[in-house]
C-alpha cells in the first residue's frame, strides 16, 4: 500500500536521509557541475523560517492583535556531514575547483626558504615530508654550511627539520636559506574561499524501510558553512553545511520554493 488513512501503521515512520546537491558554474548559460551525492548524513533538519509583522490596537485599553501580515519568507536545512571526502570539505570551505595530484617521490622542490636557528632548537622544514638534496646557505647565498659541522638534520613525523649545532659558524640566532627536494602524496586539493556564493539545486529524499518517503526538489538554493569544523575530537568527526533555499519565482512562479513529492510507503526509493 502506497498511501494510507490516519491511524494506520503505515504512517509510522523511522527515517533517512539522502541529500544531492548541483552546483551552478555558470549562470549565463544555465551550466550546472553534475548532482554529487553529500553522503552519509547524521542529521538534516529542514526548518521552514517564515516572519510576521503583528499590529495590536488599544481602542478599548487592552491591547489586542488585529494584523497579521507575512514579512519574510525562508527556508533552511541544516546538514550535519560525517563523511569528510574532498567534495564536502570544499563545499564547507568555499572552495574552488577539486584538483587531483598524483604522488611523485621527490616531486616538488624548495629554493630559499628562511629560518631563524636559535640555540639548537628544532626548525621543521615546511615541505619537509622525506626532504633530501637539502642545502643550507647564509642569506647572501654565498656561504654553505655543513650538515657535519653547522646544523644536523633530524627526522620530525616523516618530515625533516634543522636543528643548529653547538659550536657552529652558524651563529645564534641567525638567519638561514634553505634548499630541498621533498615528497609530494597524492591528494585532491582545492583553494578555500575562493567560491563565497555556492548557488545551486538540491534533491532531499526523506526514505524509509518501514514507513513514509518523501522528495523534495529545490531548485534554486546557497549552501554556506555552519558553525566550526573541528578535526581534533572524541567523536567522529562531523562538521555543517546550511542550505538555503532561495526564491525562484523568475524561473518557476507557481512553485518558487522547489515541490515536495509525498510517495507513501512501499516504493522503496
Amino acid at each position: 500500500m502506497a498511501f494510507a488513512e490516519r491511524h494506520a501503521a503505515e504512517n509510522y515512520t523511522l527515517g533517512g536521509v539522502r541529500l544531492w546537491f548541483d552546483e551552478l558554474i555558470d549562470a549565463t548559460n544555465g551550466y550546472y557541475a553534475g548532482t554529487v551525492d553529500l553522503g552519509c548524513i547524521e542529521e538534516a533538519p529542514i526548518a521552514p523560517n517564515p516572519t510576521y509583522q503583528e499590529h495590536f490596537c488599544a481602542h478599548t485599553g487592552t491591547r489586542v492583535k488585529d494584523a497579521k501580515i507575512v514579512k519574510e519568507v525562508s527556508m533552511t536545512i541544516t546538514v550535519t556531514l560525517v563523511e569528510v571526502d574532498p567534495e564536502n570539505l570544499r563545499l564547507f570551505f568555499l572552495g574552488g575547483n577539486i584538483t587531483r595530484t598524483a604522488a611523485a617521490a621527490g616531486g616538488g622542490s624548495v629554493t630559499n626558504e628562511p629560518m631563524k636557528l636559535v640555540g639548537t632548537d628544532r626548525r621543521i622544514l615546511r615541505y619537509g615530508k622525506n626532504a633530501a638534496s637539502i642545502v643550507v646557505t647564509d642569506v647572501t647565498g654565498v656561504t654553505t654550511y655543513s650538515a657535519s659541522t653547522d646544523y644536523e638534520v633530524v627526522d620530525y613525523y616523516g618530515f625533516k627539520s634543522i636543528r643548529r649545532r653547538s659550536g657552529s659558524t652558524i651563529t645564534d640566532g641567525q638567519i638561514v636559506l634553505v634548499d630541498y627536494v621533498y615528497d609530494i602524496l597524492e591528494n585532491r586539493n582545492f583553494n578555500p574561499l575562493t567560491n563565497i556564493l555556492k548557488i545551486g539545486r538540491a534533491k532531499f529524499m526523506g526514505v524509509s524501510d518501514t514507513g513514509q518517503e518523501l522528495i523534495a526538489d529545490y531548485d534554486k538554493v546557497s549552501i554556506t558553512p555552519s558553525g566550526d569544523f573541528s578535526w581534533n575530537s572524541d567523536d567522529w568527526t562531523t562538521f555543517q553545511l546550511e542550505i538555503e533555499v532561495l526564491d525562484n519565482s523568475v524561473v518557476n512562479p507557481t512553485a518558487p520554493f522547489g515541490v515536495i513529492r509525498h510517495l507513501g510507503s512501499g516504493q522503496n526509493i
